[in-house]
């Protein structure tokens, strides 16, 4: 091996995965070259992306067109953000009304968004079909409800494997197959570090969880419902992140996985977080690097 075998594990967290984008930009400048990439969510889908060509500029722009073209974004932060305090009377009024719907339709529906919808981005996102079309190796996550198993997918059709690890539950279409009910990898496993653990010398793990908690406005059902399964997931991401090397946890902000409109927020949010760890990340490399590869990080 002419190179240390550095992976890096990219967590789910809807548009806070835009976070992944920045924390890649700066590896790369930084000249760490990444052999392998684990992704869950919004994590295999730049992943997948970076697999492809290893260019974090070409992830930003391909993501910039397509917000600007699919309108459904603005939709899915208008009825998925949490309710702000900043919202006039009207506005609270009308997404009081909306969740009053998706409650009732919730009881009749499996989903909001068709998993078709979601391929059609998904297609435009990462233009192969296959693992075997990527540059580096990839595994991707999905979530089995029936069983509550983890599938990891790294061969064949990626697309699909794509879809099926960006289904959040209620929300996009589960993928029903052989008596398999097939949703979102970050259920099972929302920092995927233990896919390439095995696999490499070195694992990065990037953690993009909404670890910012602000006081409670209300204390309902769905509130105190949800705060809770957040905490829960925050103290299992923590728990999966320290089986990594390093770890990098990009300042979300708080922000909720719907927040699309806060894409360059975000990059910028990544790349500042890997920014400040990037000193300490390379001199825990060169330690298992060999001449070759210490060249490159000089």
């Amino acid at each position: 091996m002419t190179a240390p075998h550095i992976g890096i594990a990219l967590g789910g967290g809807g548009a806070r995965g835009a976070a992944h984008i920045g924390v890649l930009r700066r590896l790369q400048t930084a000249g760490i070259k990444v052999d392998i990439i684990s992704g869950v969510s919004a994590g295999s889908v730049v992943g997948a992306m970076y697999a492809l060509n290893e260019d974090a500029e070409w992830i930003e722009n391909r993501f910039r067109e397509i917000l600007e073209e699919y309108p459904f974004r603005k939709r899915v932060t208008r009825y998925f953000s949490p309710i702000g305090l900043e919202e006039s009377f009207f506005s609270r009024i009308n997404r009081l009304l909306t969740e009053h719907l998706f409650q009732i339709l919730r009881l009749y529906k499996d989903s909001v968004i068709s998993k078709e919808k979601l391929k059609e981005v998904i297609s435009f996102l990462v233009p192969v079909k296959t693992f075997e079309e990527l540059r580096l190796p990839l595994k991707v996550g999905a979530t089995d409800l029936n069983t509550g198993e983890s599938i990891i997918y790294d061969s064949g059709d990626l697309i699909s494997a794509i879809v099926q690890s960006c289904s959040i539950p209620g929300v996009i279409e589960p993928t029903v197959l052989n008596n398999k009910i097939l949703v979102d990898g970050g259920v099972t496993a929302p920092i995927p570090i233990s896919m390439i653990k095995n696999n490499c010398l070195f694992t990065i793990a990037v953690d993009i969880s909404q670890y910012t908690l602000k006081s409670l406005v209300k204390i309902n059902m769905n509130e105190l419902k949800g705060r809770s399964d957040l905490i829960t997931s925050n103290t299992l991401k923590v728990l999966l992140a320290e089986k990594a090397d390093f770890t990098i946890n990009p300042d979300t902000l708080g922000l909720h996985w719907s927040n699309f409109d806060k894409f360059d927020i975000l990059i910028n949010q990544g790349a500042k977080s890997a920014n400040s760890s990037i000193k300490k990340l390379k001199n825990l490399i060169l330690n298992i690097a060999p001449n070759s590869y210490k060249e490159t990080l000089s």
